[in-house]
């Protein structure tokens, strides 16, 4: 087994680009780019429970809600065997925001999504989290994601 971490500042960004690739309306207007992305081994568990098949999202209609209605953060990577890339994040959308987490493969050069799942912050969270990390600010080691 191969045990190189994912610490390539490039594979990170093939896959930052790919997860908000797949938030967008243009992923689901383009079938072929949607079906490259979703790994034949894809599946996802929603922010409401609910699991779901490759064959579900790459049949679902386009979503109408571009990125730009969309706030992306607290992006984070963690250590797996390559090819697999597991990151972790936040969204912020109009009405509601959200925890993330994904598992990459990247062992084509580009990345390839096979397992997401979406978890639901409520208000309270969302305002402990950022208590949380304002004093996780302050005693910041260096260290990156």
């Amino acid at each position: 087994m191969n045990e190189r971490a994912t610490s390539d500042p490039q594979e990170r960004q093939r896959v930052i680009s790919a997860e908000t690739a797949l938030w967008t309306s243009a992923a689901g207007k383009d079938r072929q780019r949607l079906e490259w992305l979703l790994h034949e081994d894809f599946s996802a568990i929603t922010c409401d429970g609910d699991a779901v098949s490759r064959e579900a999202v790459a049949g679902s209609t386009a979503r109408d809600v571009e990125v730009g209605d969309r706030t992306f953060s607290d992006w984070a990577f963690h250590e797996m065997p390559w090819p697999l890339v597991l990151v972790t994040y936040h969204l912020d959308e109009v009405d509601r925001c959200s925890r993330h987490v994904s598992i990459w493969d990247v062992s084509t050069g580009s990345a390839r999504i096979r397992f997401h799942q979406g978890t639901w912050v409520t208000e309270d969270e969302a305002a402990e989290a950022d208590v949380l990390s304002g004093a996780a600010a302050g005693h910041t080691t260096g260290h990156g994601m």
